[in-house]
Formats: structure tokens, sequence, C-alpha cells
């Protein structure tokens, strides 16, 4: 193990500036990814830069249930903190907008909760006249036909067996991207350094007796 910078210079002394730099910014997403049980802004993001790594490792089918996570999570945070409500899986109807009450109190498990799938969530955002919400349906997500949820849906990682072709996988990143952008988030660009969490390799060490005659 590494144990300290020390160790860090004896293994990598070219790349020791960038590295530490980079092991830093690390660091701190780490730390702001841990507290809590409940998904928060920094959790989807990290998802959706995840299914990049993903797809550049051409696991398209990975990437794009991590896409959906990052979709569904996003809406619960925008619920929970702009909306005030705190739990999806447990949503009353005097938390849902007038114009949802009548329309849903028959879903009302004992006639007082509901559980929020993906679509029940964006649903409730649009008719709370949410940027996001309204965001989703731009992007085509809420559509039966033609949305990139479709192919999760059906991907062997769902409800199906066909595999996630790179279109669908560029069709849901992007869709991710413009919910957080509506949200006002800082969305990372995608610069192509997928593997920016591994190590260099060492620099191979020549032995006393290398270049011996």
């Amino acid at each position: 193990a590494l144990k300290n910078r020390n160790d860090l210079f004896a293994l990598f002394p070219h790349e020791y500036p960038s590295l530490i730099a980079r092991l830093e910014r690390h660091r701190d997403h780490v730390r702001g990814l841990s507290p809590g049980n409940e998904p928060k802004l920094e959790w989807v993001i990290d998802l959706v830069q995840n299914a990049r790594r993903r797809s550049a490792e051409q696991r398209l089918d990975d990437a794009v249930a991590r896409l959906y996570r990052a979709i569904e999570a996003l809406a619960q945070v925008v619920l929970r903190e702009k909306h005030g409500i705190l739990n999806t899986r447990a949503v009353t109807l005097d938390q849902l907008p007038q114009t949802l009450r009548d329309e849903w109190a028959s879903r009302a498990r004992d006639g007082r909760t509901f559980m929020l799938g993906l679509q029940d969530a964006y649903r409730v955002l649009r008719e709370l006249a949410d940027p996001v919400g309204q965001c989703f349906d731009d992007a085509r997500l809420a559509a039966a036909e033609g949305s990139p949820l479709v192919a999760r849906n059906n991907s062997i990682l769902a409800h199906g067996f066909q595999p996630v072709g790179e279109n669908a996988y560029k069709q849901l990143h992007d869709a991710a991207k413009r919910l957080l952008q509506a949200l006002g988030a800082d969305v990372p660009e995608d610069t192509g350094e997928v593997d920016s969490w591994s190590l260099p390799a060492p620099g191979r060490r020549l032995g006393p007796s290398a270049g011996a005659g």
C-alpha cells in the first residue's frame, strides 16, 4: 500500500505533481459522496461519469443502467430538495399537486401511500411546473415510443435480451446531461480521461547491471 507521498514520488517521479493534484481532487470528490443514504446531486453526477467510463470499455448495457439510475435519482433529489417529497417510496396524496390527486387516488396502498417510479416522479415534476420535469419531456424521455429509456428496459440488465447500441447510450447520456443543466448543476465535460481513477504504470527501473555489455 502507498502510505505517504514519498512512496508516490519513488514510484512515479515524473508524474508526481499531476498525480498528487488528481488524487486530491478524487479525495474531495469521494468525501462529497460518502455521508447519508438518500440520493444526492453528487451521486447523480458521479453515476454519469461512471457511465462514461463503462462506455469507453464498450460495456454499453452497464453504462445505460447507470444513466437510468442517475436520471431516476435526479428526480428524487429534486422532489426532496425543492418540493418537500422526502421519500418517493412512500408518497401521500396530499404531497401531490392537485392535478394528480384524483387521477392517482386509487393507486394508493392501503388508501394512504404509494411509490413513484421514474416516469411518475417526472410526471409530478412536470405538474409542479419544475423545469427539470419539462426538460424530461423535451428530451422525449416520457415518450411511449422512441425514448432512449426503452433501450435500458429491453436490455439484459433489466427486462429483456436486446443489447444496447452506441446510439442509445449517446441519447441517454445527452438527456442526463440536459436534465442536470436544467437543475443548474455544473456538469463536468467528457474529456476522454476515462482512466483518471487509475494510477499510471510505474516506470521500469534498471537493475545494477542494466546496460552492462
